[in-house]
C-alpha cells in the first residue's frame, strides 16, 4: 500500500509474501506396486523458471516432462517416472516455489479433514 498526500513523499508499508497452493489433478488414481508413469495437471499454469516437485511419502522428484498448452484457459501438465513404488496408500503433493497443493478435504457430516481420494494414488 502507497500513501500518497501533496507535497510529501509517499509512504509504503511492508510488502507482503502471498502463497498460492497449486491445484492438481493425478492419473492414474490406482496402480500396481512397481514403476509408475504418474501424470497431473496444475492450475493455476507454470510459469518459466518455478521450482517444481512431485512429493510422494519421503520422496521429492522432478518432473520427466511439463507441457504448458499455449491455450491458456488450460493447465500445466506434468509427467513423472516413479520407480519402486511399494503397496499402498500414498498422498500426492505438488511443491511449486516451495508452496504445497492441498491434500485435505472435509468430508462428513459433521465435517472432518480426510485426505483427498482425488490426490492419492493406491497401489497394490
Amino acid at each position: 500500500v502507497t500513501h500518497t498526500r501533496p507535497d510529501t513523499p509517499n509512504i509504503s508499508s511492508n510488502a507482503l509474501p502471498f502463497a498460492l497452493a497449486p491445484r492438481i489433478t493425478v492419473s492414474p488414481l490406482g496402480a500396481a506396486s512397481g514403476d509408475i508413469a504418474l501424470s497431473l495437471t496444475c492450475a493455476p499454469r507454470l510459469r518459466e523458471g518455478q521450482r517444481v516437485q512431485l512429493i510422494l511419502g519421503d520422496r521429492q522428484l522432478a518432473p520427466d516432462n511439463i507441457t504448458t498448452p499455449a491455450d491458456t484457459s488450460l493447465p500445466t501438465n506434468l509427467d513423472f517416472n516413479l520407480t519402486d513404488v511399494p503397496a499402498g496408500n500414498h498422498v500426492v503433493r505438488l511443491r511449486v516455489d516451495g508452496v504445497d497443493s492441498i491434500p485435505v478435504i472435509l468430508d462428513g457430516t459433521p465435517p472432518q479433514p480426510i485426505f483427498d481420494p482425488a490426490q492419492t494414488l493406491v497401489v497394490t
